[in-house]
């Protein structure tokens, strides 16, 4: 669009951000609805040993 000069960048770049967003939200989606994916949290708080055993373990229940 910008590239082609049929519109300004700030409007392109808004567009870009709301595409993207669109495209972020159907991805969440698509993987709440499949059983196999396992979400681990992750917060500044989390230890990696803590995210570690949790991640091992998710694996451990799949074998």
């Amino acid at each position: 669009m910008y590239l082609r000069g049929e519109t300004e960048l700030e409007t392109a770049a808004e567009a870009a951000r709301q595409h993207h967003r669109r495209y972020a939200k159907r991805q969440m989606t698509w993987f709440k609805a499949d059983k196999r994916v396992h979400w681990i949290e992750c917060t500044e708080a989390s230890s990696i040993d803590a995210l570690a055993q949790e991640t091992l373990r998710l694996f451990q229940e799949q074998s």
